[in-house]
């Protein structure tokens, strides 16, 4: 906050000083996690679509032959890694290649996507300190951090969604058809990125429309042509946007909607996949906020958000007060923004299964949302003078940094299977014998040859006496056993009331509680583990992030137990 006797010149040189930090700051952790797994393909989504990316091939073989996520997020990297090695003359378009150059594109789409939330603060608030808290809460929340190191296409429809507010706040503005033919193409992209925009897309279209019945309602004849021209360009350029995008998903309508159809299935019902059962008996919307409070955004910038929405209701009470009319609430660019994250909240936030990752392109709002909040929060504390104020946002913006810091340590570090998998190296003699879960990462990464491995088919059901006997023969193969994540044994320690779940593990969870109380023929000799500590100097607090979503620990700092058979029957 700028000294009351600072002069506009030294103020304007201030704010620009303050971007170009929170700027150097938001590039900074946006790449520093890039390269932290060694390019091993280690996020089994991001695996699939370099396997994907390996298909295609511009302009002779563009069917990706799979639609459970849209098309324009491969053909995006396609162009990339094919177009730069014609440039170039290195080598991008292969397998390893495609991950590096796929990690810097969602790297800069989520520093873009930062750029945008500053763009839109600045839009709805005259407040000039807001867009730099937008930015800077955006910035330190970890969630969009870790995302950003991995090619995945929740940080496109991130990216594609943010834009499209911005766009749609600008229309709400000053309207023309210039802005409706931009956001038709923005939710185009959307749509062709991931099916299940289709739920931000029909608010948009309706703020839309309450945009032009107030602007011509007194004129009947003008609004029915402008409604008439506006649809035809939904309609039009809208299916011609989403052919170019997805062109496929038309041409193969009906396998489009099969695979669809399974998406919708899965998210509806969380026994259907083994690597959804962890979600089994989580609350709807519980479950996410209280993932986002302690791991996405963190304490701090998470109970500015749930303020900010205090905020956003209370404006809504005004307009509700003076008797405004719903046309008139749906234009308010804060509160159409607003309603449409809400809606989004809602109908992903009640899935069945609920990865952490739904609901990153809610992320932008949040710090928006936190930025409302903090200047309520100084605009109504006319009793503290501006050092208080001052003092008090950096306390909050330091605790933030000091919160995130904490995961962003661990880029400093091998990741946790890198470790094992050198531990394993160099302390497991070769032709050993190591037994693997199934539905999971197999370890050694690398120098797997040495070994000898069987897999444990715990997900296996009937858990009956036929099962266990086949694992139980394997264990008396295996000279170790390999863990490589809580992926397992989480959700099947869990299920272990067979009048309560329908899929039941009462002898494989009986297992996991011997092996880790070494009521088995197994010792644990090594664990591998990241635990995020708050440094406060003197004091330092452990994190345990084990009890976060699976997906927020698997992908870039598993558990990886590893025990070793003590006695040879």
């Amino acid at each position: 906050m700028p000294e009351k006797n600072s002069s506009p010149s030294n103020t304007h040189l201030r704010y620009k000083l303050a971007l170009a930090l929170m700027l150097i700051l938001l590039v900074f952790t946006r790449f520093l996690g890039n390269h932290y797994d060694s390019n091993l393909h280690l996020h089994p989504d991001e695996r699939w679509l370099m396997m994907l990316n390996n298909r295609l091939h511009f302009f002779d073989r563009l069917d990706p032959n799979f639609f459970a996520y849209g098309s324009l997020p491969l053909y995006i990297l396609k162009a990339t890694t094919q177009g730069g090695e014609f440039l170039f003359q290195v080598r991008l378009d292969n397998y390893d290649g495609a991950l590096s150059v796929g990690r810097v594109l969602v790297s800069l789409l989520d520093i873009t996507t930062a750029i945008f939330v500053f763009l839109i603060v600045k839009k709805i608030s005259q407040k000039k300190l807001m867009p730099y808290f937008a930015l800077l809460f955006y910035t330190l929340m970890f969630f969009p951090i870790q995302n950003s190191n991995f090619f995945i296409v929740d940080n496109f429809l991130n990216f594609f969604l943010t834009l499209s507010i911005f766009i749609l706040i600008a229309y709400l503005i000053k309207p023309s058809f210039a802005k409706v033919i931009l956001l038709t193409v923005t939710m185009s992209a959307m749509l062709a990125t991931k099916v299940s925009a289709l739920v931000l897309i029909l608010p948009m279209l309706m703020i839309i429309y309450a945009k032009q019945v107030e602007e011509f309602w007194p004129n009947k004849r003008r609004l029915w042509k402008q409604i008439t021209l506006i649809t035809q360009i939904f309609i039009l350029l809208g299916l011609g946007s989403f052919f170019v995008f997805i062109p496929y998903g038309l041409l193969h309508w009906s396998e489009f909607v099969r695979q669809v159809g399974a998406q919708m299935e899965m998210n509806q019902n969380a026994y259907i996949f083994p690597y959804t059962l962890q979600y089994v008996g989580t609350t709807a919307y519980l479950y996410y906020l209280k993932n986002i409070f302690w791991w996405g955004a963190g304490p701090i910038i998470a109970s500015l958000s749930l303020g900010g929405l205090f905020v956003m209701g209370h404006k809504f009470q005004l307009l509700w007060q003076k008797k405004a009319s719903v046309r008139h609430i749906l234009v308010d660019p804060l509160l159409a923004m607003t309603l449409i994250y809400l809606i989004y909240f809602l109908v992903i936030g009640r899935s069945a299964v609920k990865f952490m990752r739904y609901l990153l392109p809610i992320y932008p709002f949040l710090a928006i949302l936190a930025s409302f909040s903090l200047d309520y929060f100084l605009s109504h504390s006319k009793q503290l003078n501006w050092r208080w104020k001052r003092l008090i946002i950096m306390l909050l913006l330091l605790l933030s940094a000091i919160w995130t810091s904490a995961f962003l340590k661990m880029y400093f570090q091998p990741q946790t299977r890198v470790q094992a998998t050198r531990w394993i190296l160099n302390h497991i003699p070769s032709g050993s014998t190591l037994a693997v879960e199934h539905w999971d990462d197999r370890l050694p990464i690398r120098g797997s040859a040495r070994y000898r491995f069987v897999t444990l088919p715990l997900y296996e059901l009937p858990d009956d006496a036929k099962k266990w006997q086949l694992i139980d023969g394997r264990l008396n193969q295996a000279d170790y056993i390999i863990i490589a994540s809580k992926r397992l044994f989480v959700p099947l320690m869990r299920l272990n009331n067979c009048q309560k779940y329908r899929k039941c593990y009462l002898k494989t969870a009986q297992y996991y509680q011997r092996l880790f109380k070494g009521q088995l023929n197994f010792k644990k000799v090594a664990t591998f583990d990241y635990q995020p500590i708050l440094d406060f100097g003197v004091v330092r607090i452990k994190l345990n992030d084990n009890q976060a979503d699976e997906s927020f620990t698997v992908y870039d700092h598993p558990q990886v137990l590893i025990f070793k058979k003590i006695n040879n029957k």
